[in-house]
């Protein structure tokens, strides 16, 4: 959300804005490494991703916006591996955005048919696809170690819910 002009951020991203403003003039050396969507092991946070795959595991419908809205979805692991090799950059603006992104409808169905399960899609109201609105993204310092597959890690965090 930070990387959107202020008129679409939420108040959590504002704040995480004035943090960086703050630090900026007062000549602190930081880095500034923008996040985008996650999933993965051991995440608690109920994210769009858990939340399909609760939903469908319970055979619920799920409800997306009317219009397209386009996610980057990032394994948290391989999140955390790109950090931590970021740590010998240089002070500046990062982001840590994967090949992944999809459509929430695209989401929920590799879901449904990881788990061979079908229910209903129900579109509602209106979505902003706010990464279509990102006019400027920092140097992605994303790396994938693992040559595993989305597919193949969405399979993994679906089995550990399953298991839960």
């Amino acid at each position: 959300m930070q990387l959107l002009s202020s008129k679409y951020q939420n108040s959590y991203s504002l704040s995480k804005e004035m943090v960086n403003t703050f630090l900026k003039e007062n000549n602190y050396i930081h880095k500034n490494i923008f996040l985008f969507d996650s999933f993965g092991n051991g995440d608690t946070r109920n994210k769009v991703t858990d939340t399909f795959i609760k939903k469908l595991i319970s055979n619920e419908e799920i409800q997306i916006p009317t219009g397209d809205v386009s996610i980057n979805l990032s394994f948290v692991g391989d999140i955390c591996n790109s950090i931590m090799q970021s740590m010998s950059l240089p002070e500046g603006n990062y982001s840590v955005m994967s090949k992944n992104s999809i459509t929430l409808h695209q989401l929920a169905e590799m879901i449904m048919n990881i788990l061979s399960i079908q229910v209903q899609v129900k579109r509602f109201g209106t979505g902003i696809n706010y990464l279509d609105k990102i006019q400027n993204i920092p140097e992605n310092i994303y790396k994938k170690e693992l040559e595993i597959s989305f597919e193949e890690r969405l399979k993994e965090r679906i089995n550990e819910i399953q298991q839960a």
